[in-house]
């Protein structure tokens, strides 16, 4: 575990939401389920904390990046419009190396002491670009294993627990919901319980 040196009250969040076609019916569910979750972290008493926003279809799209939880605005309806097809495994991978990447260039005591990365799709695993199952569940365990990074699954299907621990996230942090608006919102409700959580032990000194 490194983060010794990080700063034990600060949390990066980053979350990962679907926008293939798919998602379309539930569009508005999305949106108020998302405003919802950034409304309950911006209000809790849980240390001070940053968040990145990311879509992925078929290719990865930041509409939020490293910026201070309070500073960040509702999202609007132009900003998420479903289209196109799943590309789970290359959201995920790029995602992780993104947030990585970044986290790296700061000096140690600037850095989060927590990273948390909760997913929203409808989606299965598939083979995306230059990301097979195989290479994204090594860097989820990399940064798990090293980082102490902590990861939270929502799946619209059955198979969500093989879904996610072929990605090397833990069942106790997979979770399913019912592709439809009432079951979004409870997914994101979900969401945002769990990064709370993981919040709170910074907030608490537990460094």
């Amino acid at each position: 575990m490194v983060r010794a040196l990080m700063d034990p009250h600060y949390t990066k969040i980053a979350l990962l939401l679907d926008a293939s076609g798919s998602m379309y019916a539930c569009r508005e569910a999305v949106i108020e389920g998302f405003n919802a979750f950034l409304w309950e972290q911006q209000v809790a008493a849980a240390g001070r904390a940053s968040l990145t926003v990311a879509l992925f279809n078929g290719g990865l799209n930041a509409v939020v990046r490293d910026v201070p939880l309070d500073q960040v605005s509702r999202l609007a309806g132009h900003q998420y419009i479903p289209h196109g097809g799943s590309s789970l495994l290359s959201g995920l991978g790029g995602l992780v190396q993104g947030v990585g990447y970044r986290m790296g260039t700061l000096p140690e005591a600037e850095r989060p002491a927590r990273v948390v990365v909760a997913i929203l799709t409808d989606g299965r695993v598939n083979n995306s670009g230059n990301y097979s199952p195989e290479r994204v569940q090594h860097l989820v365990r990399h940064q798990q294993e090293k980082y102490s990074w902590e990861f939270r699954f929502c799946g619209a299907q059955n198979d969500s627990l093989v879904t996610a621990e072929s990605l090397g996230i833990e069942p106790a942090h997979t979770f399913d919901f019912t592709l439809d608006p009432a079951g979004v919102k409870q997914s994101f409700a979900t969401l945002s319980r769990e990064v709370l959580a993981v919040r709170r032990l910074g907030s608490m000194g537990d460094a």
